[in-house]
């Protein structure tokens, strides 16, 4: 996770998440982990 220290305003990029893996279902199981953890902190 990199945070830019950015105060948030609509449209504003204030980070981004970068994922890795040794292929693409890795990668993709990851995202399919990080979008059910990030629904769980906008509610």
């Amino acid at each position: 996770l990199h945070d830019y220290g950015k105060t948030p305003r609509p449209g504003r990029k204030v980070g981004h998440c970068t994922l890795l893996g040794e292929d693409r279902k890795t990668v993709t199981e990851r995202l399919a982990a990080l979008e059910t953890l990030l629904q769980s902190l906008r509610t």
